[in-house]
C-alpha cells in the first residue's frame, strides 16, 4: 500500500514476510491470507498493522478465515504512533503508524527468532 517500506524489513531477526497493497490503499484480505499461509508455522504468526481503517478491517477478516481454514493462531497487533497523521484531532485512535512502528517490527522479529511465543 502506501508503506511499501515493509519489504525492506523481511529478513533473519525482522519480518517473516508482508502483505502488500496497491498504491494508497490496504493490502487485500486475499493478500493478507496468502502472505500469512506462507510464512506461518504452528506457533503462529502476529501481523502488524497500521492503524488505518482499511487495514485494520481487512485484517480482521483475513485473520478469521485463516484461523478457520488453516487453523494458524493469528494475533494481531495495530500500531498507533504517528501523531502528525492525526491532522490536529485530539482523538489518539485516528494516528496511524509510520516512524514507530520499525521498532515494534524489529522488537517482534527478535523476539520471534529467539522463540518467544505469541503472548
Amino acid at each position: 500500500g502506501h508503506e511499501p517500506a515493509d519489504l525492506e524489513f523481511v529478513g533473519p531477526g525482522m519480518l517473516a514476510g508482508t502483505a502488500l497493497g496497491r498504491s494508497w490503499a490496504a493490502p487485500t484480505v486475499d493478500g493478507i491470507v496468502q502472505a500469512i499461509a506462507a510464512v506461518t508455522g504452528e506457533k503462529g504468526c502476529i501481523f502488524i498493522a497500521n492503524n488505518s481503517f482499511g487495514s485494520k478491517l481487512n485484517m480482521k477478516f483475513a485473520t478469521q478465515q485463516v484461523e478457520k481454514k488453516l487453523g494458524h493462531t493469528v494475533k494481531i497487533v495495530c500500531v498507533a504512533d504517528d501523531v502528525v497523521s492525526m491532522s490536529g484531532n485530539v482523538d489518539r485512535t485516528d494516528a496511524r503508524s509510520i516512524a514507530g512502528r520499525v521498532f515494534v517490527l524489529k522488537v517482534a522479529g527478535a523476539a520471534a527468532a529467539a522463540g518467544g511465543s505469541l503472548d
